[in-house]
């Protein structure tokens, strides 16, 4: 009995407790969405994306809050602890020391790094930016509020470094092994006490290795250098582009410094296979392609053209590297650590000039952008930041060489390596670890990036190549670290806003919207409920995002497609559908829902789950094409069918005779249609088909105007000749 009585008291308890929690929570999310609402009365424009893991604001932009401090590290201290509710930073702001400061651009960078209990924590970060005025323009990054660690290791930095020299002893030959001490890396969802080595090692390659300092055993490790695939003067002779039809060039070389060796403004030097420097008294180096030097001054001439043609155009002040060309190996790769690409041999024939990464001039052309994109601040490390790097890379060569399929002559298997002219519906990223093409596996970055690199071709499609590259580069220095693809669309976003007053703003989001970049997750938990003879219940988890506009509910019946029912605001999380009763017959047909989240810029999630009841009202009615919905209630539903080649459909219930105006927008937001219609109470249905569409996305907006009623529906539909 007593027994049953401490069982009971601590049953009590913990629900007492858990029912405190979830109050909390709830309450600190209010206190977060007020304190927005709050710093956007002073910023009216500032938009923002949290980080629905952790509540911390993933990027602010479109702001502009002058710092006043002499001190410009106290100032952007002074103004985070000001937000620090808004941004989510209560827990941890303490927690933030300012690392770096960079001027780049006209742009002021300020990096924080987060310490618990002074123990650096990887990749956890804070980044600042400002205008040349002192006015913080932007912020982003990613940081761990909640971390409960003890930072007392049992093994020794001596003893982690002995693990790391064994582990690397028999898989390279080592060039030397630094240690970054003790930090707190999070993988796998766990949080790791670790010790940190950077490995270097011949013949082109580097890793950053992690030692559990608790128990001595390697947490994982990872190469710090952007491998491809396998890959890819006054006076030189090169493959100017393709090297398959076997005729060279000679052309002049630019910016030579006179030691008489390939050395200039871009390129410091190149090591050539024998691992010396080619000489020519004369700076004359029209080699034939049957010898390796040839190699050299065609690596040389390619980078000095990108760098002195295409990026000095863009105001970037391009980097100077090395470059050193390997026996024994393929592809290429830029080493951010020492700033010197290495290229492989390729094939052995060295008169064979296809299947060479260095007479492939795309293949030089990526390597050197790296360079390029880690000097903007772009971190390399792992996930959609090494996506996005290499989605850049191949951006940047594209736009240089007018060509979006990239490396034709390198990868003779195949017509190209990667392109950007891509779909968007297989390029999206809800398929960023499903999608492949050509050689390329899931979960290559690079292939992963030409998701990144289709959204910026579209972007560039759209809006041509002057404005689009300035949107890019400049936007890479507003997303500096390990950043996502949100951040990297909402820099662009910040970009427009600085530079041309926010006029490409909807393009913008509308490429990146095609592509699933920047829409908000699907509603959690989402189930129906009921006994026979209710009405379905359904309910939902309140989405953590401060700019949840509301929440759109789909019906299907009897298994056909899904419509639009209701839409309903932010703060409801559950919906009665009265127009349907549970049956308990199996046989009947059944009634199934979806729900999905909004945001302030009518970007709508993915669909949740779907949950089902029976029902032997409004199927049996369905089961003879005849529509049941509640009597008060007008109803649009989707375009059907969507995509569509000829004609599509939308059919709607109106509850009164109704004027409706139908404007269809194309990507752009440019109005290339109007339709206008008088429609009788009841169902209706509107059909589209033009024949001077093009191929695309196209938005459309209905606007129903009734006696008592006025309704505005917008949506998309995909047109494909």
């Amino acid at each position: 009995m007593k027994r049953n009585k401490f069982f009971l008291f601590f049953t009590v308890l913990f629900m007492v407790l858990s029912t405190i929690a979830v109050s909390g929570q709830f309450k600190s999310l209010d206190q977060q969405k007020n304190a927005f609402n709050n710093f956007k009365k002073e910023h009216g424009k500032a938009e923002a994306k949290w980080n629905i893991n952790t509540g911390i604001a993933a990027s602010v932009f479109k702001i502009k809050a002058k710092i006043t401090d002499q001190d410009l590290e106290k100032g952007v201290k002074n103004f985070l602890v000001k937000n620090k509710e808004m941004l989510g930073l209560t827990k941890i702001i303490n927690d933030l020391e300012v690392d770096t400061i960079k001027v780049l651009n006209n742009i002021t960078s300020v990096r924080l790094v987060q310490k618990y209990k002074k123990v650096p924590v990887e990749n956890s970060e804070y980044h600042i930016y400002l205008d040349d005025q002192k006015n913080i323009v932007m912020l982003n990054g990613n940081l761990i509020p909640d971390l409960q660690l003890d930072i007392k290791e049992v093994y020794s930095e001596t003893e982690a470094l002995q693990l790391a020299e064994n582990f690397m002893a028999d898989k390279c030959e080592l060039k030397g092994i630094k240690s970054f001490g003790k930090v707190i890396l999070e993988y796998d969802n766990v949080n790791y006490l670790a010790w940190k080595f950077h490995i270097s090692f011949r013949p082109q390659d580097a890793f950053d290795l992690y030692i559990d300092a608790k128990e001595n055993y390697i947490i994982k490790y990872e190469s710090t250098f952007m491998r491809n695939p396998p890959p890819l003067t006054n006076l030189a002779n090169i493959y100017t582009t393709n090297p398959s039809n076997g005729l060279s060039y000679d052309v002049s070389v630019y910016n030579l410094d006179n030691s008489y060796y390939l050395r200039g403004d871009y390129v410091t030097n190149v090591i050539g296979f024998d691992g010396n420097e080619t000489y020519s008294f004369a700076n004359d180096f029209r080699l034939t392609p049957s010898v390796d030097e040839f190699d050299e001054a065609n690596v040389y001439w390619h980078i000095d053209r990108i760098a002195s043609v295409y990026f000095e155009n863009l105001n970037i002040a391009p980097p100077s590297v090395g470059v050193t060309l390997l026996n024994n190996t393929s592809g290429g790769a830029f080493d951010d650590d020492n700033y010197v690409i290495y290229f492989g041999r390729g094939d052995t024939n060295a008169s064979n000039p296809t299947n060479k990464p260095t007479r492939s001039n795309d293949d030089i052309y990526h390597e050197y952008s790296h360079a390029v994109i880690d000097q903007l601040g772009l971190g390399s490390a792992w996930g959609e930041t090494r996506a996005k790097n290499e989605a850049y890379a191949d951006y940047f060569t594209a736009c240089y060489t007018g060509d979006p399929e990239i490396m034709e002559w390198y990868f003779i298997n195949y017509d190209h390596a990667t392109s950007l002219s891509t779909s968007p519906s297989q390029f999206n990223y809800e398929n960023f670890n499903t999608v492949s093409y050509n050689f390329m596996q899931p979960g290559q970055p690079h292939v992963q990036g030409m998701i990144w690199s289709g959204a910026l071709w579209d972007l560039r499609q759209s809006l041509g190549s002057g404005i689009t590259d300035l949107l890019v580069s400049v936007g890479i220095s507003y997303s500096q670290g390990n950043t996502n693809y949100e951040d990297g669309k909402n820099s662009i976003i910040q970009v427009d806003n600085l530079l041309y007053g926010g006029s490409h703003e909807q393009t913008i989001r509308n490429i990146f919207q095609a592509r699933g970049i920047g829409t908000p997750s699907a509603p959690q938990s989402f189930t129906v409920s009921g006994n026979v003879g209710e009405h379905p219940y359904l309910t939902w988890q309140s989405h953590s995002a401060p700019d949840i506009a509301g929440y759109r509910i789909y019906q299907s019946l009897n298994g056909g497609s899904y419509n639009l029912y209701t839409t309903l605001n932010s703060d409801i999380t559950s919906f009665t559908d009265n127009g349907v009763t549970i049956s308990g017959n199996q046989s009947d047909p059944i009634v199934c829902y979806k729900v999905t989240a909004f945001d302030i810029y009518n970007q709508e999630s993915d669909y949740s789950s779907a949950d089902c009841v029976k029902s032997d009202q409004i199927s049996k009615s369905l089961a003879e094409n005849k529509i049941s919905l509640e009597e008060f209630d007008t109803i649009v539903y989707n375009p059907f069918p969507n995509p569509f080649n000829s004609a599509t459909n939308i059919k709607m219930k109106l509850i009164e005779d109704s004027e409706v105006t139908l404007k269809i927008f194309n990507i752009l937001g440019e109005l290339v249609g109007t339709d206008n219609y008088f429609l009788s109470k009841g169902i209706n249905q509107i059909k589209i088909s033009n024949n001077s569409f093009v191929s695309g996305i196209y938005y459309y907006s209905l606007y129903i105007k009734g006696q008592n009623d006025f309704i505005k529906q917008t949506g998309k539909f995909i047109y494909s000749k």
